[in-house]
């Protein structure tokens, strides 16, 4: 169930200090997909490396990194998604370039 005053997908994650803004949504995202606590999300949450990320949770994170970013993604983008740090490029690609055409 998601919090109060919050709809269910929606990503309003809090950013620790020292963590980018994208490294904190990834974070989240992964989280969400997952179905497990932002604070067990780290470097070593990797696909094929963690038991819950499985193809159910790969198209999880697929669509709510198409949510965040308003966009679908391409077959390249859905392939090269392996871990946090993969998550947190194609965010900052988005942020670097919104006009970036849909896959």
């Amino acid at each position: 169930m998601s919090p109060p005053g919050r709809a269910r997908g929606e990503h309003r994650p809090v950013q620790h200090e020292g963590a980018s803004a994208s490294a904190t949504m990834a974070t989240a995202l992964l989280a969400e997909a997952l179905m497990l606590a932002p604070a067990d999300i780290g470097p070593q949450t990797a696909l094929g490396g963690t038991p819950q990320w499985d193809s159910l949770a790969h198209l999880r994170l697929v669509l709510g990194l198409e949510a965040a970013l308003g966009r679908s993604l391409s077959t390249d983008e859905m392939l090269a998604i392996a871990d946090v740090d993969s998550v947190a490029a194609l965010l900052d690609g988005h942020a670097a370039d919104p006009a970036q055409p849909a896959g």
